[in-house]
C-alpha cells in the first residue's frame, strides 16, 4: 500500500489554561471570517466542558494588530472572552493559512492566553 500525504507545514505556538479553566467564554465574533472558526471553536471549548456564547464584536487593524471592540455586548456570565482572526488561501482546495485566537479576562481585559 503506498500512501500520498500533501500538505504544508504548520507553527503553532498554545498557550493553555494551566489554572483557573473558564467555565463560560463569550466568543467575540468577527464577521470577516468564515462562520466555521466559531463552530470549531465552541467544539473545542466543549471538549473540556467550557460553556460558550457568542457575542457582537468590532475589529480594527491599526499598527498591524487588531483593535477590539465590544459595543453593547452583554458579558454578564462570562469569564474571559475568545477573540479571533483567520483568513483562507486557495492551493488545490481552500484552506485556513492563519488563525490567531487571543483571550482576555472579562474584569481587567487582559490577555491571558
Amino acid at each position: 500500500m503506498i500512501a500520498t500525504l500533501a500538505g504544508c507545514a504548520a507553527k503553532q505556538d498554545i498557550t493553555r489554561f494551566e489554572t483557573n479553566i473558564p467555565k463560560t467564554v463569550c466568543i467575540a465574533e468577527h464577521k470577516a471570517v468564515k462562520a466555521g472558526v466559531i463552530d470549531a471553536m465552541k467544539k473545542g471549548f466543549a471538549k473540556h466542558d467550557v460553556e460558550t456564547r457568542v457575542i457582537p464584536a468590532n475589529y480594527v487593524l491599526k499598527h498591524q494588530d487588531y483593535q477590539t471592540e465590544l459595543p453593547g455586548a452583554d458579558t454578564t456570565g462570562c469569564n474571559v472572552v475568545a477573540y479571533y482572526v483567520a483568513n483562507w488561501r486557495w492551493d488545490i482546495a481552500l484552506y485556513m493559512a492563519y488563525v490567531n485566537i487571543w483571550i482576555k479576562d472579562v474584569e481587567t481585559n487582559e490577555k491571558i492566553a
